[in-house]
């Protein structure tokens, strides 16, 4: 289950995503997208259409308007824990390359971090990967896969990364990558459409109850 289906059923319906996305001010091409309006895309913003279908590498199966779907739902997803999550002790800001919510074309799709976070007590900053799973696979399998380099740059970054099991009892685990996080490398993976992963043990005392406060007392511990 991609993004859009997940976060439209844990928030009962694509309409409060659209909804979410008007009150952020998202990219009138980007409500077009969520709506599944693919002509309204195609004769409005042609440039964006063809940026979602030569995003051959990431999109594997999906049309070009459901992984546009799944992309934006995301990008709704990750503004929403920034916005829930940042207080006076945390600032959180955007690092990723699609941090203005544009549709990139498939040579500036990086890797990077999706936040910047800052304990403005300690003034301590670390970046910071957000990971939702919406078949509750982590919880179930007791592990976490990562596509292709993510694995690399959040190791190389020494970033933090967050997973979140979305489920009627939802479960988070924190991931600090200035620890040694081991990982086995698997060089196709069929749910990823055959491209290679790295697959990381989630042990059962890791996962905890999910609650803002619970993630924002951990991050600032870290941080």
């Amino acid at each position: 289950m991609g993004a859009f289906d997940g976060l439209s059923n844990y928030f009962h319906g694509r309409n409060y995503l659209i909804q979410l996305a008007e009150d952020y001010q998202y990219n009138n091409s980007d409500i077009l997208i969520l709506e599944g309006d693919e002509q309204g895309l195609r004769d409005n913003y042609i440039d964006v259409y063809q940026n979602l279908c030569n995003c051959l590498h990431n999109r594997d199966n999906r049309s070009p308007i459901e992984y546009g779907q799944d992309l934006v739902a995301s990008w709704l997803n990750e503004d929403y824990f920034l916005n829930e999550l940042r207080n006076d002790d945390l600032d959180i800001q955007l690092n990723g390359a699609d941090r203005n919510r544009d549709i990139l074309p498939n040579a500036r799709i990086t890797s990077n971090s999706v936040y910047r976070l800052t304990n403005t007590i300690t003034g301590n900053s670390r970046l910071m990967e957000l990971m939702n799973d919406y078949s509750h696979f982590m919880v179930r399998n007791s592990a976490l896969d990562l596509r292709d380099n993510k694995y690399s740059s959040l190791n190389n970054n020494k970033s933090l990364l967050l997973a979140v099991s979305i489920d009627t009892s939802p479960k988070y685990a924190l991931f600090d990558f200035n620890n040694n996080i081991p990982a086995t490398y698997i060089k196709s993976h069929r749910p990823y459409g055959g491209k290679p992963a790295y697959q990381v043990n989630v042990e059962k005392n890791s996962l905890h109850n999910f609650s803002i406060e619970a993630i924002r007392n951990q991050l600032l511990g870290i941080i």
